[in-house]
Order: structure tokens, then C-alpha cells, then sequence
């Protein structure tokens, strides 16, 4: 056994975010305006100091947090990048159409008179939460799983996940509009 594994990396985990947790919050407190993003971060910081806590172990106090400081720093940064990323694909997106085959969805909605169709798409749209309209505009412009998941900065799984309960939820607030419509 290699002299610098740690025995129990899960109770130097824990001796790690005791003894800095707070500065590490913190410092994303000064760097992060969102919460959830801000706790997110956190949570990656101390991943990352678990997957190397073989090295981060073995740090004097300060050094840790000097570590630790560091890794919080590059991780908001990377987190800054994605997002910019994120919304630069999402605004080109917005800007160029999709090319691509009617789908059974494009049918249906053939079927329903113009007038009608627009307003209930309009509503059903509207209802979603964001998130929901995210995965759904994505999609619509061309965007696949993997794509998706890398511009949201998910896991593929994830991206293919949150996109079939967008489509759920957009099909249930659209039925839902028609059932209620009174064209």
C-alpha cells in the first residue's frame, strides 16, 4: 500500500470540509450570485478534493485551504465558461431555424385549425417551466442527447431524461388547452 493513500477517505473528506467548508462557501458567496449554482459548486469543490484526497490529505492546514481556494476558483470559472457557452448556443439557436422532417407531432398539429393550434401551442409553451422550454428549444433546433447534455451541462442521461418530461409536460398542458378551449 502506497504510503500516501489515505485509510479512510471518507473521514478526510469529512476533516476537510469541517475545517474549510465555510471558507470555501464563502468565497463562491463572493463569486456566485445564484444559491443553487453556489451549492452546486461547493458540492463539485469537495468532489474534486474527494478524487484526490490521496493528495489533499497530506497538506498542512494551510496548504489545504490554499488547494481547496484554488479548485473553487477553477471551478467557478469552468461553471462561467459553460454558462456562457450555454447561452450563446441558445441565442444562435434562436436565430436559425430548424431544418428538419414533419414529425407525427407536426401532423397532429396540422389537423387542428391554424387559429386554434397557434393559441394552444402559445399557452402550452408559456405553462412549462423554463427548464422545460430549455430542452424543448434545443431539441426543436436540432440538438441531440449529447449535444443537449453538453450545452446544458448535464450528463447525457440526464439531458435524454429531462427532455422526455418536457415532452410529457408540453403534450399535457397542450391537450389540456384544447379540452379547455371553447373555439
Amino acid at each position: 500500500m502506497n504510503e500516501r493513500t489515505v485509510r479512510d477517505p471518507n473521514a478526510a473528506l469529512h476533516e476537510l470540509v469541517d475545517a474549510h467548508g465555510a471558507a470555501v462557501d464563502s468565497l463562491l458567496r463572493g463569486l456566485e450570485a445564484d444559491r443553487t449554482a453556489r451549492e452546486d459548486l461547493w458540492s463539485e469543490v469537495f468532489t474534486v478534493a474527494y478524487r484526490r484526497i490521496d493528495d489533499v490529505a497530506h497538506l498542512d492546514e494551510r496548504q489545504a485551504r490554499a488547494w481547496l481556494i484554488t479548485v473553487t476558483r477553477n471551478v467557478t470559472a469552468n461553471h462561467a465558461r459553460r454558462a456562457t457557452t450555454r447561452r450563446r448556443t441558445l441565442e444562435q439557436l434562436s436565430r436559425e431555424p430548424a431544418l428538419r422532417e414533419p414529425s407525427a407531432e407536426a401532423e397532429y398539429l396540422a389537423a387542428i385549425p391554424d387559429g386554434q393550434r397557434d393559441r394552444r401551442i402559445s399557452a402550452a409553451w408559456h405553462s412549462l417551466p423554463h427548464a422545460h422550454r430549455e430542452v424543448l428549444a434545443l431539441d426543436a433546433n436540432g440538438l441531440r442527447g449529447p449535444d443537449i447534455a453538453l450545452t446544458l451541462d448535464i450528463s447525457h442521461q440526464a439531458a435524454r431524461s429531462r427532455l422526455m418530461r418536457a415532452r410529457r409536460a408540453f403534450l399535457t398542458a397542450f391537450q389540456t388547452c384544447g379540452a379547455t378551449s371553447h373555439d
